[in-house]
């Protein structure tokens, strides 16, 4: 248990600088443990998400009673 409150620590760290890393977190000594030692770790790199296709373009004036009530609340 005395490592699970290290790992959880060190990953609450305020300072990104001195926090864990992921990397440096799957190495840790929690996760060195009999019961993680038999599950495959898989690394990927991640993906950025792509946007959706746009289906239909849509016109400024469509948006444009929105977009002045933006406006008004933000002077307000």
């Amino acid at each position: 248990m005395p490592q699970l409150i290290d790992l959880v620590d060190r990953m609450l760290t305020l300072n990104p600088a001195k926090r864990i890393t992921a990397k440096e977190a799957l190495k840790h000594q929690y996760f060195q443990a009999r019961i993680f030692i038999m599950m495959p770790i898989i690394e990927q790199d991640a993906q950025t998400p792509k946007d959706p296709p746009i289906q239909k373009k849509v016109k400024q004036e469509q948006h444009k009673p929105l977009l002045q009530g933006i406006k008004i609340n933000k002077c307000m």
